[in-house]
């Protein structure tokens, strides 16, 4: 919980840094690993978005995919996952 609060100020507080996809990335692995998979997916999508050709691109399309099969969201799950080799 200390972790995403931490990665959350800082999106909030350095909104245009290069890190933010990062952090984003980080926030997702926290909600994750606490099972909390609907938060998981919506800041995996974010970190994907921020830089969908970034470092951590491949990373946050991978977990969003295993956050949606999570969700029992499979047909997303599978457009999604389908997506990370490229």
């Amino acid at each position: 919980a200390k972790a995403a609060e931490s990665f959350s100020g800082f999106i909030r507080k350095f909104p245009s840094d290069p890190l933010v996809p990062n952090a984003y990335y980080w926030l997702g692995e926290s909600y994750y690993a606490r099972g909390d998979y609907v938060r998981a997916i919506d800041q995996f999508r974010k970190g994907y978005e921020a830089a969908p050709t970034g470092q951590k691109a491949a990373d946050n399309l991978l977990k969003l995919g295993m956050s949606l099969s999570n969700v029992k969201r499979s047909k997303e799950a599978c457009v999604v996952l389908s997506q990370v080799s490229s």
